[in-house]
């Protein structure tokens, strides 16, 4: 039964996803150009790359010309927004792997769509998508900790992926939600209902944090002490939560972390969207988007691409 303060906080959530929801189809931005320092990372590798998909995960690994996949590379496990099933960010995943990094995305309880259960079948997750969803606005526990243990039960699981990965340079990222549960890994400590939880994995060696949802979790100050190794903060000026505060309230976030492990990258024109290339992923007809703003969200995603490329080429070597 939800309570006073759930049916509130409710109504405040309902608002400003309406709100939020508007900024899907809006790409105009200002035109910038990618920085000379980020142009050697901001476009495809050296390497192909090639995807897999098994039971509960989804990898893309870089391949050498006989299309043999590499081994002992570095690895980022990624989690995607809320509702994620595993298989969106490929252009992510395919930019990274292409400068040879191997990219695991698990597919998460909370999809919005169809996932694979342990045997390879679909099962459908919608009808415990929505109630997981909420309780993550509403600052529940469980859906943060079901993500992180899908992320440390992946490393448990894969191993040295058959020697293609190096478990001693492996980073996390994630967008939205996901970022948040990257936070956790790289040891934040959240608080909510009244309860203090993290899930710091010591196998993480960095952090990329892709627009978080600066005030879902209204945090008191100094949760952020705890995080224990280097992370980039990736927002844009037009990045608006759903509470309807700017990016502002993301870099808020982090002010009490420690300020030697912190990067912060604030990219002019970018919204909640702009991040992982949703132009260019998921509109199927882009002929409607005035050529300029394509231009716009195409530079935009190539300095995301750059720089995080960069981040974890210097983190993860």
């Amino acid at each position: 039964m939800l309570g006073p303060y759930e049916w509130s906080q409710t109504v405040r959530i309902l608002w400003n996803l309406y709100r939020f929801s508007r900024e899907m189809g809006r790409f105009e931005a200002p035109l910038q150009a990618v920085p000379p320092e980020l142009c050697p990372f901001a476009y495809a590798g050296e390497f192909d790359f090639g995807e897999e998909n098994h039971a509960h995960f989804r990898a893309t690994f870089p391949r050498d010309e006989e299309g043999n996949a590499l081994k002992n590379r570095p690895a980022i496990l990624f989690s995607g927004g809320g509702g994620d099933d595993g298989t969106g960010y490929y252009l992510l995943a395919q930019h990274w792997a292409s400068h040879g990094f191997i990219v695991l995305q698990p597919k998460h309880a909370d999809a919005f769509t169809r996932h694979f259960d342990a045997t390879g079948h679909y099962i459908s997750a919608q009808r415990h998508t929505t109630w997981d969803v909420w309780g993550l606005a509403l600052c529940e526990p469980r859906p943060w900790r079901a993500r992180c243990e899908d992320l440390s039960g992946l490393l448990d699981e894969v191993g040295d992926f058959e020697g293609r990965l190096n478990t001693s340079r492996i980073g996390v990222g994630g967008y939205s939600f996901g970022a948040h549960v990257a936070c956790l890994l790289g040891g934040v400590r959240f608080r909510a209902r009244g309860q203090s939880f993290g899930s710091r994995d010591s196998r993480i060696k960095a952090v990329l944090n892709m627009a978080s949802e600066g005030g879902v979790l209204a945090q008191p100050k100094g949760v952020w002490r705890g995080l224990e190794v280097p992370m980039l903060l990736v927002t844009g000026d037009r990045d608006r939560t759903v509470w309807g505060e700017d990016f502002r309230a993301k870099l808020r976030e982090v002010e009490l972390a420690p300020r030697d492990l912190v990067q912060t990258l604030v990219i002019p024109g970018a919204n909640h969207f702009s991040f992982v290339g949703r132009l260019f992923e998921v509109v199927k007809d882009a002929s409607s988007v005035h050529p300029a703003d394509v231009a716009a969200q195409k530079a935009i995603f190539s300095i995301v691409k750059g720089a995080t490329t960069r981040y974890w080429r210097e983190r993860l070597g």
